[in-house]
């Protein structure tokens, strides 16, 4: 079903035109009807029943439209909010606990830093790195502590000085091992978003 532009015209009869009028009722019924509900006896029951919106590439800035008080809308594929000053991330989770796993390749001390992990904006957890046991071994904590962060950079409160070294750079936390050789570990951070 096609929706046709300009119909009726000004020269056209609506004899003529009933059957591609008719056709534009039905397209726009079926193709707005996807995303809500009317109801021709009763205009308080007519609503949402979803909303589709492609990603935006950026935030919006500056003043909402006139006689709006907020928008919502998608960036990255997660939902946010603008208030018409600033913009907020929609929490997508049941919880606000967060966390981040994996293997990294733990540089000796001779070497520079290695950014482990970049962690998000205003949060604030624990993390927990593993020697990373061979076949048929398991894995063994050696280093623990906590952390925090803000817009722009990190706070550590590292637990067992004397395995790694910590560094950071921004949101970067950086580290590398006390040892003169380096080793693979396994990392678990942990952590919240108010």
């Amino acid at each position: 079903m096609a929706y046709t532009n300009n119909v009726p015209q000004g020269n056209q009869t609506i004899a003529s035109t009933t059957d591609p009028i008719r056709a534009n009722f039905a397209f726009l019924d079926t193709s707005v009807g996807t995303e809500h509900n009317f109801d021709i006896t009763d205009a308080s029951k007519t609503y949402h029943l979803q909303a589709s919106m492609p990603n935006k590439v950026s935030d919006p800035v500056g003043p909402l439209p006139v006689g709006t008080n907020g928008m919502y809308y998608v960036k990255g594929g997660g939902p946010k909010f603008y208030n018409g000053t600033d913009a907020f991330t929609i929490q997508t989770t049941n919880v606000f606990q967060n966390s981040s796993n994996g293997s990294f390749a733990l540089p000796g001390s001779g070497s520079g830093f290695s950014t482990m992990i970049t962690l998000p904006q205003n949060s604030v957890g624990t993390f927990y790195i593993f020697n990373k046991g061979t076949a048929g071994s398991s894995n063994i904590l050696f280093n623990f502590g906590s952390f925090a962060t803000n817009t722009n950079s990190v706070v550590i409160n590292n637990i067992l000085v004397d395995t790694i070294q910590y560094s950071t750079t921004a949101l970067q936390f950086n580290v590398k091992s006390t040892s003169v050789t380096g080793r693979t570990v396994q990392y678990l951070f942990i952590y919240w978003q108010p």
